[in-house]
């Protein structure tokens, strides 16, 4: 289920920063991506500070279960929280897998109804690490039986076009690396406001999502990575007594080129992000953009240490006025980190910011600039 929390999220979001920065650092390295997609069973977690009242944290989790020789039952947890996106989904999957075809019933439930979905995938199946399909999902499936079933004194807001979604979701490995895709087009839905057999107005709504991670190993020492997820929504009404238009878009995109030297790693990430939010009282656009340097170096078969530097920059435009160069717009912070691997792929990793800016004095005063870490097992 998706809360969006629009009473001035975007000056919240401002308080940190950090935030291009935090993104970089929070996100899964490759090798953690590849063992997670490529196997039916895992869990993986990474969360970190956005500011003194939030965590950000992401959860993911997967079972499966064989059910017959051609049919496996999956189970999916994810949950998300961020500024403007608070997501918890409960997934099952029935999948039956005549080769080379798949086909998935999915279902999601929640406890609030309007966040159900319901769904029929078909597509192709090789393994976990070559697959493609194509969903038909519709949220809020049941909405219009339940709406019959309440009393005629209350509002009623049966969908005349429900919301559905084209997903397309896929996984390709190939010798010199992968690409895995989750591609969620939502097509507007129609609601019809009224009361008592009056008409009210309409309501309107559309969702879409995407994530995309393409792995490219060039040779045994240069490596490339790229991860990008976009998120958006736009909502409108003319309900006569309270129209009202919104509209969210959020996009990040770093690009990674991994350096190996002798047992010795050197990492250069440019992230971006950009925000976009517009109502009939707001408008809000944002671009961030930065560098993230490491160097990993072992100095256990099962833990490595790693040394950085992080540098961003932001521009805004808040209701008509451009913001650049103030405080905040111009970040820079040393990170250290440490990566240890356990049995069964176990991987922890925890990254300790330090500021800089402002420095010798701001960093001996205040030197903590946000800690992020994250876990991983997959059997």
């Amino acid at each position: 289920m998706i809360f969006l929390f629009l009473f001035n999220i975007n000056q919240i979001e401002d308080i940190n920063s950090l935030y291009l920065m935090d993104k970089s650092i929070g996100s899964f390295p490759y090798n953690w991506i590849e063992e997670y997609i490529s196997n039916r069973n895992g869990i993986r977690t990474s969360q970190g500070c956005l500011d003194i009242e939030r965590w950000y944290q992401v959860y993911n989790g997967k079972a499966r279960m064989d059910i017959g020789e051609h049919a496996n039952f999956y189970y999916h947890f994810y949950k998300l929280d961020d500024y403007n996106f608070h997501i918890e989904t409960h997934r099952f999957d029935l999948d039956i897998t005549p080769p080379p075809y798949i086909i998935t019933l999915t279902v999601s439930p929640d406890y609030f109804k309007v966040y159900d979905f319901l769904g029929l995938g078909f597509g192709l199946w090789k393994n976990a690490k070559r697959n493609f399909r194509v969903f038909l999902n519709v949220k809020d499936f049941d909405h219009n039986y339940a709406i019959s079933r309440v009393h005629k004194d209350t509002i009623q807001d049966p969908y005349l076009i429900f919301p559905f979604q084209l997903k397309v979701v896929g996984n390709y490995f190939f010798s010199g690396g992968f690409i895995n895709f989750n591609f969620n087009k939502g097509f507007r839905s129609k609601k019809k406001i009224s009361f008592r057999d009056v008409l009210l107005g309409f309501e309107y709504r559309r969702d879409d999502e995407a994530e995309l991670h393409i792995y490219y190993k060039f040779n045994k020492y240069v490596k490339f990575y790229l991860f990008s997820e976009y998120r958006g929504y736009d909502s409108t009404s003319d309900i006569f007594v309270n129209p009202y238009a919104e509209t969210l878009k959020s996009l990040y995109i770093q690009p990674r080129v991994n350096i190996r030297i002798s047992h010795k790693e050197f990492y250069i990430g440019l992230p971006i992000y950009y925000k976009f939010f517009h109502s009939d009282s707001s408008f809000y656009k944002k671009w961030m953009h930065g560098f993230t340097l490491d160097y990993k170096f072992p100095v256990y078969n099962w833990a490595k240490v790693s040394v950085g530097y992080q540098k961003s920059w932001r521009e805004r435009w808040i209701d008509g006025i451009y913001y650049s160069g103030e405080y905040g717009d111009r970040e820079s912070r040393l990170i250290i980190g440490l990566d240890l691997m356990f049995l069964k792929k176990t991987r922890f990793r925890i990254i300790e910011g330090i500021e800089l800016d402002g420095f010798p004095e701001n960093t001996l005063r205040h030197p903590h600039n946000h800690t992020f870490l994250s876990l991983q097992y997959v059997p």
